[in-house]
């Protein structure tokens, strides 16, 4: 079982094994959250209209358990980033579609990562389809919330709002040292287990993600995020 790691200074991922493709798990939700606020920052959508749909996942999804309720699409987005929603997921890319946030992908330089389903598609996952990507994937993906050329201020600014509300910091959460943490984004199930961060280091913003898939254990995890990290200054 290997863990494959890269971190990304501002001039192109590196590490590991950082192009082995995995299954995605929650981290598409990265790209769900830029492409979304693209679109509002074009003038596409309003981050303050009700979602026009909510399907149930049967997950245990906050959003199933809270039958009539009508958050705005920027209440899917944080409910998406900060508990890894998986229905407030599905509402959004139901609405933005998998082409647009593949068409995101692409145009963050993503060369491995790849949307072809919503989150706990039963029938999709027994056909063989799931959604892909890479610790270097993961790494540029972070580290393009620190630049406007690829992610405006604003737009990176309402997807660090979401990131920060995270409740899942077990993995690079517990090994970044206080302080240094910007933004982080878990993701897990059966096929994979993943964590990838934006970082404040001595030379600037990091991003920097452990990936495993098949999930590895979260202590060799964190070895993996502690030796990313040292590569950059961060002890």
């Amino acid at each position: 079982m290997s863990v494959t790691w890269a971190v990304d200074r501002g001039s192109g991922p590196v590490g590991p094994g950082m192009d082995v493709q995995v299954a995605a798990a929650s981290t598409i939700k990265l790209v769900v959250a830029t492409c979304l606020w693209g679109e509002v920052a074009r003038g596409r959508l309003d981050a303050d209209a009700s979602a026009p749909t909510l399907p149930v996942v049967g997950d245990g999804a906050l959003l199933d358990v809270l039958p009539g309720i009508e958050p705005t699409l920027a209440h899917l987005c944080t409910l998406m980033l900060a508990v890894s929603d998986n229905a407030a997921t599905n509402a959004l890319l139901d609405l933005l579609g998998l082409d647009a946030v593949n068409a995101e992908a692409a145009r963050l330089g993503l060369r491995s990562t790849r949307i072809v389903r919503a989150m706990h598609d039963l029938d999709a996952i027994a056909g063989g389809r799931d959604n892909r990507t890479s610790a270097g994937d993961l790494a540029r993906a972070c580290r393009a919330l620190a630049d406007e050329s690829l992610v405006p201020r604003r737009t990176a600014w309402r997807v660090l709002e979401g990131l920060r509300a995270s409740q899942h910091l077990d993995v690079i959460g517990e090994v970044c040292p206080a302080g240094r943490l910007l933004a982080c984004k878990r993701g897990f199930n059966d096929q994979a287990s993943h964590d990838c961060a934006l970082v404040e280091s001595r030379e600037g913003p990091v991003g920097v993600a452990v990936c495993s898939s098949p999930p590895a254990a979260s202590d060799a995890l964190r070895e993996a995020a502690r030796r990313a990290l040292a590569t950059v200054g961060v002890p």
